[in-house]
């Protein structure tokens, strides 16, 4: 039996909401959502993997943050890490044909890649304070908008109409707004 392939993820956190990166048709689970990163090379660690995987993807530098869960899905060892911006958020991407910002709540009703759905499973993410997900049906202590559990597509213009989405009871109502 051959070792699981060592890969590596970053969740991008903005408020309540996180990065989702849909995998572009001509790569390996086209089509799938996942948090972006790659593999990690001999001789490398973890966390120097992922800083260089999201400068390749998606052009930006980051300050790896905590480990949030590392679980082996079928032949990818996988580890989600706390991500940070360092030079703005990521807005285009070598990998992915979309980029979506998606409320906590409505984060598994995404198509996930099969490695990606144990971080995302549960309410296992976690925020950036340290602190489990807040289950959406329970008073916060933090008043919550119309749009804090919303999608937001990226890149995002401030002139760009944006499509947003919410979670419903009895199904997904989508709406437009303007940044």
């Amino acid at each position: 039996m051959t070792a699981p392939v060592e890969v590596v993820a970053g969740v991008f956190l903005d408020g309540t909401r996180v990065l989702a990166c849909r995998r572009a048709p001509h790569t390996t689970a086209a089509g799938k959502w996942e948090f972006p990163g790659g593999k990690v090379e001999p001789g490398e660690s973890s966390q120097d993997a992922l800083a260089r995987e999201l400068h390749e993807e998606l052009g930006v530098a980051v300050a790896v943050g905590r480990l949030i869960v590392r679980e082996t899905t079928g032949t990818i060892d996988l580890a989600v890490y706390e991500v940070e911006p360092v030079d703005g958020f990521p807005t285009r991407s070598t990998d992915h044909d979309e980029l979506l910002w998606i409320g906590l709540a409505v984060i598994g009703s995404l198509d996930w890649a099969d490695p990606d759905r144990p971080a995302v499973r549960g309410h296992r993410m976690v925020l950036k304070a340290g602190q489990p997900l807040s289950d959406p049906h329970q008073p916060s202590a933090q008043p919550r908008s119309a749009l804090s559990d919303t999608c937001r597509h990226e890149p995002h213009p401030p002139s760009l109409l944006l499509q947003d989405t919410v979670s419903v009871a009895h199904g997904i109502m989508a709406f437009g707004i303007r940044r």
